[in-house]
C-alpha cells in the first residue's frame, strides 16, 4: 500500500482498555475478551499487524461510534494483516476493535496501517471504570443465539452485559470471566493477565475501578437478576435486560445516570411483556420472544398492516412463539393483545417455579377463533396460591393452531 502510514503499537495517540501487557511495547498481547483499543485517524481505511496464536478468535469493529453498523472480524491462527476498515470517505474517522472471544491463547498486536495521513489525538478516556468478574454468561456464551449454541463464532461481550452496561455508564471496563468460573476460582484469578497462568500478575494501579475497588469493600451491595430466561444462557436481549437492572441499581447506589441502552431489552418490566409490538431487535436478529428460528413464525415489517407501530408476528401450522414474565404465588396475570387470521390460535399461560427442566407446575390453555380483520383478545389467569412450591415466573405462549395462520400485535400483560 504505497500511500500507507506506518503505526507502531507504542504511538501514544493509541489508547487501550483492558488488561494489556505492555512490557514490549512494540507488541503489547492480551487474553480476556473485552480487551479493546481505540484510534481517531486521518485517511480512508485502515489495517492491523495481529497475531492470534493458535486458536481463532473474533473482533468486533465499531467505526465512528455507530453500534448499529458493527461488523465481526475472523482471524485465524497465526500472525498476517486484517483490515478494519476500508472504502471509507476522506475525513477523520473514529475505530474501536473489542475482542469478543477468548479462545485461550494470547492476541498479540504488531502495527497499523493508516491510508491516508495517520492517526490524530488519542480519543478521551471515558470518565468512569468498572470491573467485572464472572462467569459464563458474562463471557458471552452463546450470547448471539438463544438456543445455547457454543460456537465462539455466537459468542461475544460486546452486546452482552458487561458492554451495554459500560457503555450506558460512560465507563470503561475489565471483563474477567469464563465457562464455568466459580466465586472459589476467580479468587486465584482475579488479578491475572490470563486465565491460565499465575504470571504476569495485573497492577490494579493502572486501573483502579469504582465499581468496587476492593474485595470485602463496606460499601459493596447486591442485585438480583431476574432468571426467567428458558434454561439456556443469556441472548443479547437477555443479557441488554441484566444492564437494565444493573443500571437501575448503580443510578440508585451511586446517582450515575444511565445513557439509553444500545441493545433490546429482552426482560419483561413491571409486569409487562417485552418488545410486546415486536418493533426492536437485538443486533443478532432477536426480538425477545423465543424462538426466531422456528421456520413458521416470523417477524414482517409493514406498516401498513401492523396494528401498532411497523411490525407484527405473523405464524402458521403449528408455529409458535413465548415469553417468560416474573409472577408469584396468587397473581392474577391479565393478557390484552390484538390478533387476525384464518382458523385457530392457542394460547397459554403456565406458572413455573425456578427449577430447570420440569413441567409447569399449572398451565391454562384458550382457544381462539381468528377473525380476518385486527381483533382484540382478552384473558385473566389466577396464579395458584395453594401449591407448597414457589411459582417464580409465568410463561405467554401463543399458538397458530394446525391449518391456520394468525398474525399478532401489541400484546400487553399486567402482574396484579
Amino acid at each position: 500500500m504505497e500511500d500507507a502510514v506506518v503505526i507502531p503499537m507504542d504511538d501514544a495517540n493509541i489508547h487501550y482498555v483492558g488488561r494489556w501487557d505492555q512490557s514490549d511495547p512494540l507488541a503489547p498481547w492480551c487474553a480476556w475478551q473485552g480487551s479493546s483499543l481505540r484510534v481517531n485517524f486521518q485517511g480512508q481505511g485502515l489495517l492491523l499487524d495481529i497475531d492470534v496464536g493458535s486458536s481463532t478468535e473474533w473482533f468486533r469493529v465499531i467505526l465512528n461510534g455507530d453500534q448499529s453498523k458493527t461488523h465481526k472480524l475472523t482471524v485465524t491462527p497465526g500472525r498476517k494483516w486484517i483490515p478494519l476498515a476500508t472504502g471509507l470517505p476522506a475525513g477523520t474517522h473514529h475505530l474501536e476493535l473489542v475482542k469478543e472471544t477468548y479462545a485461550g491463547g494470547n492476541v498479540a498486536l504488531h502495527g497499523l496501517r493508516v491510508r491516508g495521513l495517520g492517526l490524530t489525538t488519542p480519543p478521551t478516556p471515558l470518565p468512569r471504570r468498572i470491573e467485572f468478574y464472572g462467569d459464563s454468561n458474562l463471557a458471552g456464551y452463546s450470547l448471539e443465539h438463544e438456543e445455547n449454541l457454543g460456537h465462539n463464532k455466537y459468542v461475544g461481550v460486546h452486546f452482552g452485559f458487561s458492554g451495554v452496561l459500560a457503555r450506558r455508564m460512560q465507563a470503561e471496563c475489565h471483563n474477567i470471566s469464563a465457562s464455568g468460573e466459580t466465586l472459589g476460582g476467580m479468587i486465584q484469578r482475579f488479578d491475572r493477565m490470563q486465565w491460565y497462568g499465575e504470571i504476569p500478575q495485573w497492577d490494579f494501579h493502572r486501573f483502579t475501578p469504582e465499581v468496587v475497588a476492593q474485595r470485602q469493600n463496606p460499601n459493596m451491595s447486591c442485585v438480583h437478576f431476574p432468571w426467567v430466561f428458558e434454561s439456556w444462557h443469556g441472548c443479547e436481549t437477555d443479557q441488554a435486560g441484566f444492564a437494565d437492572v444493573l443500571a437501575s441499581h448503580l443510578e440508585q447506589e451511586l446517582g450515575w445516570t444511565p445513557l439509553p441502552s444500545d441493545v433490546l431489552n429482552g426482560l419483561a418490566v413491571d409486569g409487562n411483556v417485552a418488545n410486546g409490538s415486536f418493533e426492536g431487535t437485538a443486533p443478532f436478529g432477536g426480538y425477545a420472544w423465543r424462538y426466531r428460528s422456528d421456520p413458521r413464525t416470523e417477524r414482517i415489517l409493514d406498516s401498513p398492516q401492523a396494528k401498532d407501530g411497523t411490525a407484527f408476528l405473523r405464524m402458521w401450522n403449528g408455529g409458535t412463539t413465548h415469553q417468560p414474565i416474573p409472577a408469584t404465588n396468587g397473581d392474577l396475570v391479565e393478557v390484552e393483545l390484538w390478533m387476525r387470521g384464518q382458523g385457530s390460535a392457542t394460547l397459554a399461560v403456565d406458572f413455573r417455579d425456578q427449577e430447570m427442566y420440569t413441567a409447569p407446575m399449572h398451565s391454562v390453555d384458550t382457544i381462539v377463533n381468528l377473525q380476518p380483520q385486527w381483533t382484540r383478545v382478552t384473558l385473566q389467569v389466577p396464579a395458584p396460591s395453594g401449591t407448597p412450591r414457589r411459582i417464580f415466573h409465568t410463561r405467554l405462549t401463543l399458538t397458530a393452531d394446525a391449518a391456520s395462520g394468525c398474525d399478532v400485535d401489541a400484546v400487553r400483560t399486567r402482574i396484579r
